[in-house]
């Protein structure tokens, strides 16, 4: 599964039954507004605030998408650099590691 996937290991069944059992003994306070989940698309209730939805994402995994779509055209166009049409220039040897030459014409 998933956990073993990334190097983690799955906690015991009983470990998982103690935890369900003491779940079922919390008392909520009385006027809580309860949270439900959505299994299927429930239009206009699924966008509520107290809707957990497996299809709602954070904005950090969306960003991650996005940057890694970018980073995947940047591997493109670096792989599509070749030396023959003179677009690298290969520099080495004495001089080109300090900066103040970095932006020297080769």
């Amino acid at each position: 599964g998933v956990v073993e996937e990334f190097g983690f290991t799955a906690n015991p069944t009983s470990v998982k039954t103690r935890t369900l059992a003491a779940a079922a003994t919390i008392v909520y306070p009385p006027g809580m507004t309860s949270f439900i989940e959505e299994t299927d698309t429930s239009p206009i209730i699924g966008m509520g605030d107290n809707v957990i939805s497996g299809k709602r994402i954070a904005f950090d995994d969306y960003q991650r998408d996005v940057m890694a779509a970018q980073i995947a055209t940047l591997q493109a166009t670096v792989s599509g650099l070749t030396h023959s049409g003179g677009i690298l220039t290969q520099l080495h040897g004495s001089g080109t590691t300090n900066p103040k030459n970095w932006f020297a014409k080769a």
